[in-house]
C-alpha cells in the first residue's frame, strides 16, 4: 500500500504522506529522490547485464580456444602420420612430408582451426557445385541448403 494518497478533503495538486499534507517542495523533493533510486537500480542492471556478458565473452573465447587446440592436435597427428608413413615408404631423404609436419607444428592452434573450417567450408562448396553441375532443380538445390544449415544449426547447439 501506498505511503501517499490523496487528502481526505482533497484540493487539487495537494499530496499527503502519513497524515502530513505535503508542499509542492516536498513532493519535488521526493519525486527527484525516486528518480535517483530508479537511475540507481537502472545502472545496477546494467552493470549485472555487462557482467553477464563478460562471462559470457570470457565462455565462448575458451570454448573457442578449445576448440583451436583439438584442430591442431588433430592436424598433428595426421602430419605426423603422414611424415612418418612417408619416411617408411621413401627412406630418410624425402623431406616433403617432414616440412609438411614442421609447417603444421609452427602453425598456432588458431591456425589449424581457421584451415579445419575452411577446408570443410571448401568440401561443402565442392558438394553444391556438384548438385548444380548434376542439373539439380533450384528447388532441390534449396533442399540441400536448408539440410545443410539444420546441420550446423545442430553441430553447434551440440546436438549432434
Amino acid at each position: 500500500m501506498s505511503r501517499y494518497h490523496l487528502s481526505k478533503n482533497y484540493v487539487p495538486g495537494t499530496v499527503c504522506r502519513d497524515g502530513k499534507l505535503l508542499s509542492i517542495h516536498e513532493v519535488v523533493d521526493e519525486l527527484n529522490r525516486l528518480a535517483e533510486q530508479l537511475a540507481d537500480a537502472r545502472r545496477d542492471v546494467a552493470e549485472a547485464n555487462d557482467a553477464r556478458q563478460v562471462a559470457v565473452d570470457a565462455r565462448l573465447a575458451a570454448e573457442e580456444r578449445e576448440l583451436a587446440l583439438a584442430a591442431h592436435v588433430k592436424r598433428s597427428q595426421e602430419a605426423g602420420e603422414q611424415a612418418v608413413n612417408g619416411f617408411s615408404l621413401r627412406g630418410l631423404g624425402d623431406t616433403y612430408e617432414a616440412a609438411d609436419l614442421a609447417a603444421v607444428l609452427r602453425d598456432a592452434p588458431e591456425t589449424s582451426l581457421a584451415k579445419l573450417k575452411a577446408q570443410w567450408q571448401a568440401a561443402k562448396l565442392d558438394e553444391l557445385m556438384a548438385l548444380i553441375g548434376a542439373g539439380a532443380a533450384p528447388s532441390e538445390v534449396t533442399d540441400w541448403l536448408v539440410s545443410e544449415s539444420d546441420e550446423l544449426r545442430r553441430q553447434a547447439e551440440g546436438d549432434n
